[in-house]
């Protein structure tokens, strides 16, 4: 049943896939980075506005290996929805078990810490308000704000 298979990675790395392999699904292509390029790279905001579309669900999202780039966003979306700080980063540890090996959120290896010192400096009080102020500041919406919540929670969208 899945509508939308939303491919993270770029079209140069999907080695010329222009269908989505899942029956039915639509592929989308949204060519996005790990980590700190969630504050530099646009194609960001046209993932959570597409992800605040309700038409296109369920959805599946993927990247190479579901750890950086689906982890980011994942990570993202679940910041948002209020999804306490400790959570998230266990969350973001088990990828460990992937097939990229032990990730840690305070080596250097990977820019994770990075990406959350520098989300932590958005407004707000909590990680879920400063990740509401970081989407406003890359152009998603209110309404898109809102929907992706409502999504997430099942709730009507506006």
């Amino acid at each position: 049943g899945i509508k939308t298979d939303f491919d993270l990675r770029s079209q140069a790395e999907n080695l010329g896939l222009t269908e989505s392999p899942i029956p039915e699904a639509t592929l989308e292509y949204y060519g996005v980075g790990g980590y700190t390029d969630a504050f530099t790279n646009a194609n960001f905001a046209k993932v959570f506005t597409a992800l605040a579309d309700e038409s296109r669900y369920p959805v599946y999202m993927h990247c190479t290996g579901g750890a950086d780039r689906t982890g980011t966003v994942s990570f993202l979306i679940n910041a948002l929805c209020g999804v306490d700080e400790a959570t998230l980063i266990k969350d973001y540890e088990i990828t460990s078990f992937s097939v990229y090996g032990e990730r840690n959120s305070k080596t250097t290896e990977y820019d994770f810490a990075k990406f959350l010192a520098q989300l932590k400096t958005y407004a707000g009080n909590t990680l879920s308000e400063k990740t509401e102020s970081y989407m406003k500041a890359i152009g998603v919406t209110d309404t898109e704000i809102y929907n992706i919540r409502a999504i997430m929670f099942g709730k009507a969208v506006k």
